[in-house]
């Protein structure tokens, strides 16, 4: 990512720490989500598209109530196989149904143990789907405007300015331990040094993209997410805590 020194805005005093939850199996998962939840600000839980099932959502709902976490969704194509990544050649009103039927199984959940979901994150290949396919773009966004909250996206992409010129409330996203091309885009998974494993690197990036937001897009960032599906996850969120918060800024949801 090109580093500027100069800030592209005001002084920052706090910023979002997400992570996204309930996507690793077993009590493997649910130790490192329980671990990430004393670190973070907002959860974005899996909720059955690519990953997480009835009881890693209550677990999730529960751990976010514990923490003091704000609970977000994190709805998908459905793609258990393939982890969401991959492009799905179907009609948007399909997309539409799978994410809306996945909103309502963690809504369900959330009401019922007295809380609510406050944000929906899509994941991996919708999220990017979203930038270059305007009929779903349209589609989804026309569902998410019948809910309360906000909606997170990539900073300074097409899906943002778009969901904000449809009166949603955005949330632009900026990542910690992903590397970004020079063009503002995120490395490719397959390159091998795409995801940034050293817990110091991604502070640092963190750090830069909170003062400074995403130069290459010229796109300020509210949320900085880490990934739940590496080991070491936990200290590298609680580096990026402890890096913004030495800077003297405030980690917490928006």
């Amino acid at each position: 990512m090109a580093l500027v020194e100069a800030p592209i805005l005001g002084p920052v005093s706090s910023v979002d720490l997400s992570a996204d939850l309930g996507e690793a199996p077993g009590s493997e998962g649910r130790h490192l989500d329980r671990a990430l939840m004393a670190v973070i600000s907002t959860a974005h839980v899996a909720c059955g598209g690519h990953a997480g099932d009835v009881e890693s959502m209550q677990l999730a709902v529960e751990a976010a109530l514990e923490n003091g976490v704000a609970l977000g969704a994190h709805p998908s194509y459905l793609d258990r196989e393939g982890f969401g990544r991959r492009r799905q050649s179907i009609r948007p009103e399909e997309v539409v149904t799978a994410v809306s039927e996945q909103l309502a199984a963690l809504d369900e959940i959330a009401t019922a143990l007295g809380t609510r979901v406050v944000s929906v994150k899509p994941h991996g290949a919708l999220y990017h789907d979203l930038s270059s396919d305007t009929e779903l773009a349209d589609a989804l966004f026309d569902l998410l405007a019948t809910r309360q909250g906000r909606v997170v996206l990539d900073a300074g992409s097409v899906a943002a300015a778009r969901a904000g010129s449809r009166g949603l409330v955005v949330v632009a996203e900026g990542f910690c331990d992903r590397r970004y091309e020079d063009s503002g885009a995120l490395a490719s998974r397959e390159n091998t040094n795409a995801i940034l494993l050293d817990p110091v690197l991604a502070g640092r990036q963190a750090l830069e993209l909170a003062r400074h937001g995403l130069t290459a897009r010229s796109a300020r960032v509210d949320s900085l997410c880490v990934h739940s599906d590496h080991p070491r996850a936990p200290e590298i969120a609680q580096t990026v805590r402890m890096t913004l918060e030495s800077a003297g800024i405030n980690v917490s949801a928006p």
